[in-house]
């Protein structure tokens, strides 16, 4: 067992080392930063800026458009987390507490009652980017519908915080999971 995490912490060590910096220049505070345009640089920042929103949080079960209206319907969760102190993780247990999962939050869904709302056109709408920035990516009402669609295994257990005013959706942002 000692060989086999000494030979990952060399692989990785050595992993390490031999980065080439094909691709990439350095800034006056020699930091590595990949070449891009400057005008690629700003709309990266204007379009993936994550901007809170406030609302409760809900798992999307379906999107659907009909007449030129895109609705969701939405389940409503809770998020607890081991640094609010509502949910308890090891060494630390507590009997009359949920138990977080090892990183630290527990998402309850005490009630599977779903509700549906017609998503404004101009709603704001971010979902997390995983492949390009971790941040927020901004997208639109038809982008949303397809990504819901294409990966929709995924997006019925990823919480969304959503903004409704006068019951209409006006802004929804996926919330980062640890």
């Amino acid at each position: 067992m000692k060989i086999i995490i000494t030979l990952l912490s060399l692989g990785l060590l050595l992993t390490g080392c031999t980065n080439n910096n094909s691709g990439q220049t350095q800034n006056n505070t020699n930091e590595q930063v990949p070449e891009q345009s400057v005008l690629e640089t700003q709309e990266v920042q204007s379009t993936n800026e994550a901007q809170n929103i406030e609302g409760d949080l809900y798992y999307i079960k379906n999107v659907s458009t009909k007449d030129g209206k895109t609705s969701i319907e939405i389940d409503k969760i809770e998020w607890l987390s081991f640094t609010d102190n509502t949910c308890s993780t090891p060494p630390e247990i507590k009997p009359d507490m949920p138990q977080c999962n090892p990183n630290g939050f527990l998402i309850k869904n005490s009630s599977p009652d779903l509700k549906t709302y017609e998503v404004l056109p101009s709603a704001s709408l971010r979902i997390i980017d995983p492949v390009k920035n971790p941040a927020n990516k901004k997208i639109s009402l038809q982008e949303f519908g397809e990504y819901f669609t294409s990966q929709k295994e995924y997006f019925e257990f990823a919480p969304f915080v959503i903004q409704i005013e006068n019951s209409v959706v006006i802004a929804i942002q996926e919330k980062y999971i640890p």
